[in-house]
Parts: structure tokens; C-alpha cells; sequence
């Protein structure tokens, strides 16, 4: 069976639209025990049942809220990994 563990502070956070955390979901879903990931954009954006463009927007609210970190590949044009940047404080 395949699941992603979500961090309580992501969940119970006011600050993280709710569409924000269904994505940080499936992210933590695709990572599994990793803490990272490299979906494409499509990929989430069908998972989700969104836009890639809405997915977008979410990615980069998570981004900026310090839930994930983007790495961009500038000779790509795009980003080609998502870390889950609260993986690491396990409590």
C-alpha cells in the first residue's frame, strides 16, 4: 500500500489554503519515504483535478509558506524537484 505521511503543522495551519494542503497531500503521497519528489507539472495537475496553472499557484504558495523548496533547472526552464522541507523535523 502506498500513503504519505502529512505533518500536523501543515494540517492544522491557518495560514495554508485548504487547496494548498490537498496538493501538499499528494506531493507527500508521491514522495512516500523520501523526502523528495520530481512530479510533472501535469502529473499534479491531473492527480488534483486542477489546472496546471491553479497548480501552480498552490506550488507556489506552499513555497512561499516554507513547506516545500523548488529546485529549478534554468537549462530545463522548469522545476525538477520538490522537497518537503518539514520531513526533517520529526517529532
Amino acid at each position: 500500500m502506498n500513503y504519505g505521511r502529512i505533518n500536523n503543522v501543515v494540517s492544522y495551519s491557518e495560514l495554508i489554503s485548504l487547496e494548498a494542503k490537498g496538493l501538499y497531500a499528494i506531493v507527500c503521497s508521491l514522495c512516500g519515504n523520501k523526502d523528495y519528489c520530481y512530479p510533472a507539472l501535469s502529473t499534479l495537475a491531473k492527480m488534483s483535478g486542477k489546472s496546471k496553472s491553479t497548480v501552480q499557484r498552490l506550488l507556489k504558495e506552499l513555497s512561499e509558506k516554507g513547506v516545500i523548496q523548488r529546485l529549478y533547472d534554468p537549462t530545463q526552464r522548469k522545476t525538477i524537484t520538490y522537497n518537503l522541507m518539514d520531513k526533517s523535523k520529526k517529532s
